[in-house]
């Protein structure tokens, strides 16, 4: 790997109560400085509506400019940009809510990066703010 390429991709929330602890986690994955990282409001759930190709543009570019082979989908709940955890009726549809949004965009990653691995990953913020990574859900 050169000074130039680094392994993975990382798209998630801006929420910050997310930021120390996806980079902790990300550390914990042995991939410190060794990622790009895309965050914007309402993370995986949100591609919709904040512009079709976002996600797939950043994905070229990170293989073209630094040649990932990773991608890290992170999405939580109680995520203001969805109403938080008073939105839904239960923490399971909550749950249900982010985990189909997740594999649908790994879906089509896959279909249009079939040599990038996709991992998903549900954070869990319960209600006196411990925070749980569930990977690849």
């Amino acid at each position: 790997m050169t000074s130039q390429e680094c392994k993975a991709l990382v798209f998630c929330c801006s929420d910050f109560r997310l930021v120390e602890p996806i980079k902790n986690w990300l550390d914990e994955k042995h991939l410190a400085s060794n990622y790009d990282l895309v965050s914007v409001s309402g993370g995986v759930s949100k591609l919709d509506s904040i512009k079709e190709n976002f996600l797939v543009k950043q994905i070229e570019a990170a293989i073209a400019e630094h040649n990932i082979s990773e991608v890290f989908l992170i999405a939580h709940n109680d995520c203001s940009a969805h109403g938080g955890r008073g939105s839904f009726d239960s923490s399971e549809a909550e749950n249900d809510f982010y985990l189909l949004n997740l594999q649908k965009t790994k879906e089509k990653i896959n279909s249009l990066f079939p040599e990038i691995q996709v991992k998903n990953v549900l954070v869990k913020i319960n209600p006196l703010g411990q925070i749980n990574f569930e990977e690849n859900v």
